[in-house]
């Protein structure tokens, strides 16, 4: 494998999600590619057995796979420009994010437009989520207990001052650091990041767009 640069992700992860102000509409959020280690079937199970409304923005393998699973409250759009995810983003209830993931940086894309995640407590998200505050971990992969968690998050409530703060504290040399360990734990040759952006900066990974668009 060829050295990989971060240059060519920086302009993904200097822009964030920002918050829209509005209310939160009745729905839940997957940003994702369809593919099975993701995980998704967990958060269509759960929402398909609780009547929530889910909107799955993302295309994959496994996408046929879920529609078959699905009930009427779940929707699949598909892969969606950055302006209708955003837009989406800035709305959901929550993102849902069933799967283990190394870096769980999509949590702090979505507490930077003051909406907070429901996670599978492993991997990532445990460094980038404080439970009950930016977020609710659930602990077992199933549905059953994604969906008791969806039930603990309704019952709760969310500053969302306190998110785009959380959100804040993560700048561009936090990603490049969790990226190039993990680059490393896998074997793959990196090379020096960039010094153009500024720390110290609000990044936006783009983990979920690259998940989309990929």
């Amino acid at each position: 494998m060829s050295p990989i640069t971060f240059r060519k992700f920086e302009a993904y992860f200097t822009r964030r999600f920002a918050a829209s102000g509005d209310k939160p509409e009745d729905f839940y959020l997957v940003l994702s590619r369809l593919i099975s280690y993701k995980r998704i079937d967990l958060a269509v199970r759960a929402c398909t057995q609780l009547g929530k409304k889910l909107i799955v923005v993302g295309h994959g393998p496994d996408r046929r796979q879920l529609e078959s699973i699905a009930g009427p409250s779940v929707t699949f759009l598909g892969r969606a420009p950055d302006s209708d995810v955003e837009h989406l983003v800035s709305r959901c209830k929550a993102l849902l994010f069933p799967g283990e993931e190394d870096f769980g940086m999509a949590p702090i894309e979505v507490a930077a437009a003051g909406r907070p995640t429901i996670a599978y407590r492993a991997g990532g998200a445990i460094e980038t989520i404080i439970h009950d505050q930016t977020g609710i971990f659930f602990d077992k992969q199933t549905p059953e207990s994604l969906a008791a968690a969806i039930q603990r998050f309704e019952r709760h409530s969310w500053d969302s001052d306190f998110l785009i703060a959380h959100a804040q504290k993560f700048g561009i040399q936090v990603f490049q650091d969790r990226f190039r360990s993990f680059l490393h734990r896998i074997g793959a040759p990196v090379a020096a990041p960039s010094p153009r952006f500024d720390s110290t900066a609000p990044a936006r990974s783009r983990e979920a767009s690259f998940a989309v668009h990929a």
